[in-house]
């Protein structure tokens, strides 16, 4: 997760959607930057907004939340290649031969040891409404890096990398039909999205532009203060698990 306060602005790392390379590409950037383990780069929103949100000054206002997705299919099949390239399939029971099938009926099934969050559910407020003020889709992954480089203004291109390799077994006719019923929220989501041009805005959720503060300070000149930032942690001792330890009591390990 990327915060740019002084830009008004929260990017939330969707798992399985480039956000390594928008990480790589945008950190220098931003104020804080929330990576390392997983839990914390990828923070989903409903822990942002409990834990992170109330957290920003009134003088600068709320921030507008920014994530991307894809199609939920292709990102069901993502998580697929990532699991059994690194071999943290389930090794025992039902789905233990590791096939694409095995693994798309463990994602289906309630009573799996298989956890795998939806898109829905990442951009999910405690209402269980969409939360999350603007969404992009990464196939068309330009609309987004326009948008943040407006934002920020700063020309930045996204390197390409963290990418799966493989195509995946298709499915029969019968799961395919209860995956995509299961995914329906998701896909409908992801029609909308990849409709709007400008990124899809929340019709719950309308961020209101305010002006900059005039004390405040740019994406583009904040670069040497990261810089030194960063330095100053270094000298000072302080540790990546003394800041997780941190980060984890203030969100909770509420679901």
């Amino acid at each position: 997760m990327l915060l740019f306060p002084m830009e008004r602005l929260v990017f939330l790392c969707t798992p399985k959607c480039g956000s390594t390379s928008v990480h790589q590409a945008y950190a220098p950037y931003a104020a804080v930057v929330f990576g390392g383990h997983p839990r914390l780069k990828h923070l989903r929103f409903k822990r942002y907004e409990r834990g992170i949100a109330p957290l920003v000054g009134s003088d600068i206002g709320s921030l507008e939340t920014v994530c991307i997705i894809r199609d939920p299919v292709a990102h069901l099949r993502s998580w697929y290649r990532y699991l059994r390239g690194r071999d943290r399939l389930v090794r025992s029971g039902p789905h233990h031969d590791h096939t694409y099938e095995d693994f798309v009926k463990a994602f289906l099934d309630p009573d799996s040891d298989l956890r795998i969050r939806t898109q829905h559910s990442f951009v999910e407020d405690d209402a269980a409404d969409i939360g999350v003020n603007r969404i992009f889709a990464l196939e068309h992954i330009e609309r987004f890096v326009c948008f943040m480089n407006e934002r920020l203004r700063v020309r930045v291109s996204l390197p390409v990398m963290n990418t799966s390799s493989g195509e995946s077994p298709a499915l029969s006719s019968e799961l395919e039909e209860r995956l995509r019923e299961r995914l329906a929220p998701d896909l409908a989501l992801y029609e909308a999205v990849l409709k709007a041009e400008d990124g899809w805005k929340n019709p719950d959720r309308k961020f209101e532009a305010q002006t900059t503060p005039e004390k405040a300070m740019t994406a583009m000149a904040s670069v040497d203060q990261y810089l030194q930032r960063a330095k100053r942690v270094r000298k000072s001792g302080i540790t990546v698990r003394k800041l997780k330890r941190g980060l984890q009591r203030m969100v909770g390990d509420r679901p």
